[in-house]
């Protein structure tokens, strides 16, 4: 009689994991350069709709912003849908 085993990760345990692996990483290496980190990426393109929607109405700024938030989000989707 063969058995076979597969291995169960909670997903608690899988968050926690994650979380310790990029704690370990950062502690190792630091903080990227801003060439490479992701959030000073969605800055440099958010920076520009900002001063544009400077003097706008709040809800205009808010829609203009979220527009390209989403989009800029919207983008790594589409790329890896595409064939």
């Amino acid at each position: 009689m063969t058995s076979t085993h597969s291995l169960v990760v909670l997903p608690e345990l899988a968050w926690a994991l994650a979380l310790a692996l990029a704690w370990t990483v950062d502690l190792a290496f630091g903080e990227p350069r801003s060439v490479l980190h992701p959030v000073a990426w969605l800055g440099s393109v958010l920076a520009p709709v900002g001063r544009v929607l400077h003097d706008a109405t709040a809800a205009v700024a808010l829609v203009g912003c979220a527009s390209v938030w989403l989009a800029n989000a919207a983008t790594p989707v589409v790329g890896a849908r595409a064939p």
